[in-house]
């Protein structure tokens, strides 16, 4: 059996080799000038990098009453996001054109019928409520975000993949 390098970071975490080479072709893997050469060095130093790239968050006009979304990852076609802040004490049903994966990221309430909130304090081992998945048909069809605190917003983002529909 092949034994395996791997790169141990101070999280703990474990990244193999196969990382660094899953995407070079076969006679370029472990050169790693090649593997340095695909990266783009000028714009990752690029001191105006935020002139150049930032795109500034688009409000989406058509958020039912008792909300505000917004698209804050757009103009590609890799991914996309949508932050949506449901007020206090509100209900609104959200329809999306496409699968995505939620993550809270502040208040407490419910997405369709399950509770959502987002920890206080992570601890390792745990459960949580605050990352759901909505799948094509939930997401077309329409979710009830619901917010039951009478004084924090619920707040969550929504990631799209590639080709999400309606996307700026």
């Amino acid at each position: 059996m092949e034994q395996r390098r791997e790169l141990r970071i101070r999280s703990g975490e474990v990244y193999d080799k196969f990382f660094l080479n899953e995407n070079v072709p076969a006679d370029k893997k472990d050169d790693i000038d090649y593997i340095f050469s695909l990266l783009d060095w000028e714009k990752n130093v690029d001191p105006d990098y935020r002139k150049h790239y930032f795109r500034p968050p688009i409000v989406d006009n058509t958020a039912p009453e008792g909300c505000l979304q917004k698209w804050i990852v757009y103009g590609n076609d890799y991914v996309g996001a949508k932050e949506l802040t449901v007020f206090p004490g509100q209900s609104v049903v959200m329809k999306d054109m496409a699968a995505h994966g939620v993550i809270l990221t502040q208040g407490h309430g419910k997405i369709g019928p399950y509770d959502c909130e987002t920890p206080t304090l992570l601890r390792f081992g745990q459960n949580y409520l605050d990352e759901f998945f909505v799948t094509d048909a939930a997401a077309c069809e329409g979710v009830t975000v619901t917010n039951t605190s009478a004084v924090e917003p619920l707040v969550m983002l929504k990631h799209f993949g590639p080709h999400c529909p309606g996307k700026p």
